[in-house]
């Protein structure tokens, strides 16, 4: 006879933790891809495994989002991980490069995209 047993469904702090690993995880190997550009089997085997997070993310209401470069900093989608100095003023809190993908739900963003914002410094 099977053992029986009931499971309850997690939880939504379970579930928020487990999202949060497999951001981390399609984070490591996209990392691992950059490494290993000299390797084509391997950077395509690395880009198989972050697609298939991906798809388990997004089956579990998680979308990818990625800032574009050029596009104006928001504080409710991006986190500032470095600045870019230029002396263009009209660049200035425009996101120069994105360094990671956000990630979000319908309600709430679950991960900022990482970005390199420009800061304004005049020329002297």
């Amino acid at each position: 006879m099977e053992n029986e047993t009931e499971t309850e469904p997690p939880t939504p702090a379970q579930t928020r933790s487990a999202v949060r690993e497999l951001i981390k995880l399609a984070d490591d190997w996209r990392s691992r891809t950059v490494a290993m550009r000299e390797n084509d089997d391997l950077v395509r085997l690395c880009g198989e495994v972050v697609e298939d997070v991906t798809m388990i993310l997004e089956r579990q209401g998680v979308e990818e989002f990625r800032a574009e470069p050029g596009s104006e900093f928001d504080r409710r989608r991006h986190r500032a991980v470095g600045t870019r100095p230029t002396d263009d003023e009209a660049l200035d809190g425009h996101v120069c490069d994105a360094r990671r993908p956000g990630y979000r739900t319908e309600e709430k963003v679950v991960r900022f995209a990482e970005v390199v914002v420009f800061k304004f410094a005049a020329a002297d």
